[in-house]
């Protein structure tokens, strides 16, 4: 398997991103920006933008990164620009090589998303992320620049993405990788045909996290629970898909989804995409070796200095 990785930052897609995670209620709980983020923002929208971003919430929500990536613009306000002068065929075309969720493929239905999701943007960006823009742009350059760039590219997903394995995609020709701030700790992909794009939690420390190193943090609160301890169990016997997790497991199918993201986000398990985006999971040993001596570094590392 042979692919290129193109790797940059993307502001356009930052804009995009923090969107789409504030309007995901599911995985807030999840995130590392945490519960006051989501209530501060929260607190700057009014009653008729909230109400737009839940009708919009499930239409079409993998259609803005893959535009954002398409996007010859990069500056958050020009690429809303550039978004709003395209024809339904230009989006149409953008999208067809994606198997985007909820894929509209009618004009009416395509003008009347782009028109909302622009609107949308435009708003967003006024009320919140022109505010952070600039302190997160140059936090993601920096972790761009601490970048080992000279890893083969299947290291280098599987390095940034804390655990993506692409080895199930036989027809991926290129990989767009870029740091992403707001979704942390999750990666947020789409997958096509030939094209795999993929923003990945950014690693260098938050500006607003404490001392202790957040990918300890994660990993810790993951392996604190008896199933999810159970879920790592069964996965080193072998990689499973989310069904037979399911299954071995007894718990409701909810139940199993939020224990994966905790584990996945903590990156101890592998995830082997798929064209169809049907997973499958394995036990990320090396995660564990590594946040033991990490756990071993934070406690003891000024002992042995």
């Amino acid at each position: 398997m042979g692919f290129s990785v193109d790797i940059e930052y993307h502001p356009q897609c930052e804009l995009v991103i923090s969107l789409i995670v504030f309007m995901e209620p599911k995985h807030h709980s999840i995130l590392e920006l945490g519960p006051d983020w989501i209530s501060t923002v929260r607190s700057r929208l009014s009653a008729e933008v909230r109400s737009e971003m839940n009708a919009l919430r499930k239409l079409a929500k993998g259609f803005p990164l893959i535009l954002a990536v398409s996007s010859p613009s990069k500056a958050p306000l020009d690429f809303i620009q550039w978004l709003e002068g395209l024809t339904w065929s230009d989006v149409y075309e953008m999208l067809a090589g994606f198997k985007a969720d909820g894929f509209l493929t009618k004009p009416a239905e395509l003008m009347e998303w782009q028109e909302r999701i622009c609107s949308l943007l435009r708003r967003w960006y006024d009320l919140y992320f022109s505010a952070v823009e600039g302190e997160i742009k140059a936090h993601l350059i920096r972790d761009l620049a601490a970048l080992d760039r000279d890893l083969p590219p299947h290291e280098l997903v599987e390095l940034l993405s804390n655990g993506i394995r692409l080895e199930t995609l036989p027809d991926l020709q290129r990989v767009i990788l870029f740091p992403q701030f707001h979704g942390r700790p999750f990666n947020l992909y789409e997958i096509g045909e030939k094209t795999l794009i993929l923003g990945y939690p950014c690693r260098t420390a938050a500006f607003w996290e404490g001392d202790v190193p957040a990918d300890l943090m994660r990993q810790v609160k993951a392996l604190a629970d008896e199933n999810r301890l159970r879920i790592l169990k069964l996965l080193a016997q072998g990689p499973r898909s989310f069904s037979e997790i399911a299954g071995e497991m007894s718990l409701a199918k909810s139940t199993v989804h939020h224990h994966l993201a905790i584990l996945r986000a903590a990156g101890l398990v592998w995830v082997y995409l798929s064209p169809g985006r049907s997973e499958r999971y394995g036990l990320r040993q090396e995660a564990l070796d590594s946040g033991h001596q990490q756990l071993t570094e934070y406690l003891l590392g000024d002992r042995n200095a």
